[in-house]
């Protein structure tokens, strides 16, 4: 950002050496955390000073941000920016992963709250409790991720843009109500999601298919009424997220999957329903990212779907390795569901090590993909993640 005629204040050259400061330690306290040697307590402590420092780190991020949105508005009062000034000035594409996910869970989670704020719905106040126990369970919010990574490609300042937010809180309604659903008595029956009572179990069975279908609903009322979209462009997002959630989507899925219970499947077979059930909504996540945007090009739109079909099947395969290896505690819900259930898996049709080399060349093919962006290094993180999550 600096160049050879010019050089930072003296305040913010003191600044700089202890923001480095603060991230080397955070990476520290990371590393610390991983290697499992802490006691209890000094993980507890590790893990609260870490938080300190990443919301610390976070605050000089958002101060630099507002400065560059200040001197990018002075320069369109006298020309409008080139695309190598907007480049050098996009401070987020140089942060880590950790700092730009909370930023995204962060305005995500306040924008979920006014949705689904007790005064929405006084006469239904229990459906709103239920709809947001359902949402603000513990999710990852890896669909509104996705959303924000992929706008990143686009516009390096993604996280001030109002439309790839509400696209973002759409996709996490929608995924909400599925958990809802998948999770009832008729179609996975599960007691535990994220080690808490299912919806079903926490309220009762009307109660969570009233706050599945509401949560659906208010996904597409939040795209259709938002203000900051275009006509255009607003009737793309919403056949984008409808496309990744219906009958050619997570619903078609998810009746091939329940029809699947003690059949059968071959490899491919496997692979279509997964793409449908998991992916279709990943995908839809990762286009209606560029989308919001303001991306068209058909051709990036074409590579962006390779990666994101490709992340979605690694998604699914780590799903099906966690379930066989992972244990109740760490996976939040009930170890070797599928087994019991007999239901056709990665694991059961490649074997543990065959589903890992499955997993890999997901992995690999997403990566590849993205080989023509040169701002993709938050998909690309995104994509590392989701092949090395433990639960």
């Amino acid at each position: 950002m600096v160049n050879s005629s010019s050089k930072p204040s003296k305040e913010n050259a003191s600044r700089l050496p202890d923001f480095e400061k603060k991230l080397a330690e955070l990476e520290d306290i990371v590393t610390d955390l991983e290697k499992g040697n802490l006691t209890l307590e000094q993980s507890l402590q590790a893990y609260e000073q870490g938080i300190k420092l990443t919301r610390e780190c976070q605050s000089a991020l958002d101060v630099a941000q507002k400065r560059i949105n200040v001197l990018m508005e002075k320069r369109r009062c006298h020309g409008r920016a080139s695309a190598s000034e907007h480049h050098r000035l996009g401070l987020m594409g140089q942060a880590s992963l950790d700092l730009f996910s909370q930023s995204v869970i962060e305005r995500v989670d306040a924008k979920l709250k006014k949705l689904l704020s007790p005064e929405q719905a006084l006469p239904a106040g229990r459906l709103i409790q239920a709809m947001s126990y359902a949402t603000f369970s513990g999710g990852k919010r890896i669909r509104p991720l996705l959303c924000f990574a992929s706008a990143h490609i686009f516009d390096e300042f993604a996280l001030e843009n109002d439309a790839i937010l509400t696209s973002a809180c759409a996709l996490e309604m929608i995924h909400a109500y599925s958990l809802i659903h998948d999770d009832l008595p008729a179609m996975d029956n599960d007691d535990l999601r994220r080690g808490k009572p299912t919806v079903h179990k926490q309220f009762d069975e009307a109660t969570a298919i009233l706050a599945g279908d509401a949560l659906q609903t208010l996904a597409f009322e939040t795209l259709t009424q938002a203000k900051n979209i275009q006509p255009p462009q607003k009737l793309t997002l919403v056949r984008l997220l409808a496309e990744g959630a219906g009958v050619k989507g997570m619903a078609g899925g998810q009746m091939i999957d329940l029809q699947a219970v003690g059949e059968k499947l071959d490899l491919e077979a496997l692979m279509q329903m997964h793409s449908m059930k998991t992916g279709a909504l990943i995908c839809a996540s990762v286009l209606m990212g560029a989308s919001a945007s303001g991306c068209e090009d058909k051709n990036q739109l074409a590579t962006l779907k390779t990666y994101a079909y490709n992340i979605g099947l690694a998604f699914q395969i780590q799903d099906d390795i966690l379930d066989c290896i992972a244990d109740t505690n760490t996976l939040g819900k009930q170890h070797g569901a599928d087994a019991s259930r007999d239901k056709p898996s990665y694991v059961s049709i490649l074997g543990i090590d065959g589903a890992k080399g499955k997993l890999n060349e997901a992995h690999s093919q997403a990566k590849d993909a993205l080989g023509g962006f040169t701002n993709c290094s938050f998909l690309t993180q995104l994509a590392d993640y989701i092949v090395e999550r433990t639960h």
